[in-house]
């Protein structure tokens, strides 16, 4: 076992030993690394300052419109993305009008030695 590990040992240094001794001018090592430093400088460019042309522009006639907020159901809500809100949001100014909201409140009850019994509930708001 211990030829084995001292022959492995032995070959290792000798085989290695080439790359070790060998010197690297700074003349190699700049030329080794020119491709790392084009590509990392390649995604260091400056931001454009020009937006679309005139050409690439698209009339848009999207009027978006406030609503105010109404009671609605899950059921109305259900397959429809649902913002989070909060507060007291009926009646209250909204937008974009179709979209559904909803507030979450956590109702808790006192059942001795500090434990609280909580329940969650969901009110679902919909932008009329």
């Amino acid at each position: 076992m211990k030829k084995t590990l001292l022959a492995a040992m032995t070959a290792t240094l000798l085989m290695g030993s080439h790359a070790m001794a060998a010197k690297v001018t700074y003349e190699d090592a700049v030329a080794s690394s020119a491709d790392f430093y084009e590509h990392n400088n390649s995604v260091n460019k400056p931001p454009q300052t020009v937006g679309l042309t005139e050409g690439e522009l698209q009339e848009k006639d999207v009027s978006y419109g406030v609503g105010k907020w109404a009671n609605s159901s899950y059921t109305a809500a259900y397959n429809q993305s649902t913002i989070q809100i909060s507060g007291t949001v009926l009646g209250a100014d909204c937008t974009p009008i179709g979209v559904f909201g909803k507030l979450t409140k956590e109702e808790c009850e006192h059942v001795g030695n500090g434990d609280f019994d909580c329940n969650t509930k969901a009110f679902y708001y919909h932008c009329q």
